[in-house]
């Protein structure tokens, strides 16, 4: 018999798109590391992704306005030692700042992407992007030392992009040295740390006249903040694409795929870094959308969840849509294995399955790519519950 050479499907599973409304300021905030009153209106980001390093490394609160042609950045830098020694600015507490200026997400710089590193006592240098001289030109910038950290603050010229509805890559990212060397990185965007080479993915910001007030995507709402080991909550979600097939998802808060990846391919030792007895990320259920976008139905925490602090995504076609937090706490004897909600239905429209071999989504169980040290992919199993 010839043997089959019919490929095995595959998915990549993407980090969701980070993205920020960026308010026109009524008046441009002053340049000069003070926060003024410009910037009540901004909206807020955190460098929450750890993209180097153990532990929590400085991170940064980040605000955006624009105004005309100027982007507005004010990056409030927690850090307790400040350390300017290493001779790389890189090496340096410092902040970078990338900018795609239209959105073209182009994979490597186009003329005008740059990214701009600026130190705590206000050193500017430049990666990638067009000649110094261009560069320097769009920036003005200024840093203060304060109590437990700095402060950076920073006009860029966007050129001919800027205007309302106007889109554009953008990241922020926070550098934590100690003596003389870099320890860690944090950034807003892109957890794969090769965003100085490549701008594809950066996040994205929206230059608006003002924030929206109303839910912009999919949304989850959860009959309770908390369940039980071993229990069922209701979950309802809302805002999708009619007929959507969505898989629910259930992580650890700070679940750092991608430092995952990254330790095992330098220590050869990922197995250290799973928890023993449940494999993350879990798969819970999945279910298709109503006509009206919505879904109401419930699923099940395994009895062997440890108790903590989790996320549930809402993953459709590999990317996540949505998520909420949800509290796993540990169940008393004899508790937790009714649980309230009926998860175990026909598996329609209005129930979601909370064991079902036969229904979680074939995609999950393909593959979750994980994509580190610029192309990196690896499999996890989603755990089946039974």
């Amino acid at each position: 018999m010839r043997p089959s050479t019919r490929a095995t499907p595959s998915l990549t599973l993407l980090e969701p798109l980070s993205f920020v409304e960026v308010v026109e300021a009524d008046a441009a905030p002053t340049i000069d590391g003070l926060i003024d009153a410009a910037w009540d209106d901004a909206t807020v980001v955190e460098t929450g992704k750890q993209v180097e390093g153990a532990g929590a490394t400085a991170s940064a609160t980040v605000k955006t306005l624009w105004q005309g042609t100027q982007l507005y950045v004010l990056m409030e830098v927690a850090d307790e030692a400040i350390d300017l020694t290493g001779s790389d600015p890189w090496q340096q507490d410092s902040v970078e700042i990338y900018v795609d200026g239209g959105n073209f997400k182009n994979g490597s710089y186009r003329y005008d992407d740059t990214q701009i590193r600026i130190s705590a006592e206000n050193v500017v240098s430049f990666g990638g992007g067009g000649d110094l001289a261009f560069q320097e030109a769009r920036v003005v910038s200024e840093t203060a030392i304060v109590d437990g950290g700095y402060v950076v603050e920073v006009a860029i010229d966007m050129l001919s992009y800027s205007g309302v509805d106007t889109v554009h890559g953008l990241d922020f990212q926070v550098n934590d040295a100690e003596n003389g060397a870099r320890q860690g990185i944090r950034n807003w965007a892109d957890p794969s740390g090769a965003g100085f080479q490549s701008t594809a993915r950066w996040g994205v910001g929206q230059f608006v006249a003002e924030a929206s007030t109303e839910p912009t995507g999919p949304v989850i709402d959860l009959g309770s903040p908390t369940v039980v080991a071993g229990g069922t909550i209701p979950i309802e979600l809302s805002g999708l694409t009619p007929g959507a097939e969505v898989d629910i998802v259930l992580v650890p808060v700070g679940f750092d795929t991608v430092a995952l990846e990254v330790a095992a391919l330098q220590f050869g030792a990922a197995a250290a870094f799973v928890p023993a007895a449940v494999e993350f990320p879990l798969l819970l259920g999945s279910f298709t959308a109503d006509e009206n976008g919505e879904v109401s139905g419930s699923v099940t925490i395994p009895a062997d969840v440890p108790a903590g602090d989790y996320r549930l995504l809402a993953i459709v076609d590999g990317v996540e849509v949505a998520s909420v937090d949800l509290g796993v706490t540990a169940a008393a004897d004899g508790e937790g294995t009714g649980g309230t909600g009926g998860a175990g239905g026909s598996g329609g429209a209005g129930s979601l399955p909370t064991t079902g071999a036969g229904n979680l989504s074939w995609m999950l169980l393909l593959a979750f790519a994980l994509i580190a040290a610029g192309a990196v992919t690896r499999t996890v199993r989603a755990r089946q519950t039974v």
